[in-house]
């Protein structure tokens, strides 16, 4: 695992190149660790789980409790700081796949996409939820939260009460969820749409160089 993030590093157009004695492409860590006829071996073979006890609650079960083993590696490596960044990534996936997502304005439009969590001061990786479709499992009032705010709530479980700011855009941002966050100890920045559910019913066009505010004792919205 640790050739394979290195090859996120510094990427080639194939997997063979990086055993490649060609000057241009040559990568002397990778060979000195492992040959490539037994990297792709492993490759080949690779497998986290049981194919006899499947988790039919689980579009993931095949991974095993790796993604949750590695996740857990990540927060305790750092203690996250005052910012933490929530947002959804896509990798890239064109095969036959019951929750493959189509996202047109990412770079790869196609594949699975992840609620991911990320201390901002490091650019780390706290946490990430593999959507799932009506499987996807989240903590909270879904109902309540929508889908987007019952990932922020969700990836946030060990991160309550300790003051951090959470910065997200407009489709995971609420009312609801801003009022739930503050009264677990985290504040909530970003921008917001003006249908969500307990937002302020804001005035027609505005003057150039105007400013609305609108706030209650613990929310804050400003156009």
């Amino acid at each position: 695992m640790g050739l394979h993030f290195l090859m996120g590093v510094k990427k080639m157009p194939e997997i063979k190149n990086y055993w490649s004695t060609d000057e241009l492409l040559h990568c002397p860590i990778i060979g000195s660790k492992m040959s490539r006829n037994r990297f792709l071996e492993i490759l080949r073979t690779l497998h986290f789980s049981d194919n006899k006890f499947p988790n039919i609650n689980d579009r993931f079960w095949k991974l095993g409790s790796y993604l949750a083993d590695i996740l857990g590696k990540f927060q305790d490596a750092i203690n996250a700081g005052k910012f933490l960044c929530m947002n959804e990534s896509l990798v890239g996936f064109k095969g036959r796949l019951v929750f493959r997502q189509y996202i047109p304005n990412k770079r790869c439009r196609f594949g699975v996409k992840f609620f991911v969590l990320v201390d901002q001061k490091n650019n780390f990786i706290l946490g990430m939820i593999p959507y799932q479709g009506k499987k996807t499992k989240f903590e909270g009032d879904k109902k309540k939260l929508g889908a987007g705010g019952a990932a922020v709530y969700t990836l946030l479980q060990n991160y309550l009460y300790k003051n951090h700011r959470v910065v997200t855009d407009s489709w995971f941002i609420s009312p609801n969820l801003a009022q739930c966050l503050h009264e677990n100890g985290t504040l909530l920045l970003g921008t917001a749409q003006k249908s969500r559910k307990n937002m302020p019913k804001m005035a027609g066009k505005m003057k150039k160089d105007s400013i609305q505010t609108y706030n209650t004792e613990k929310i804050l919205v400003e156009r």
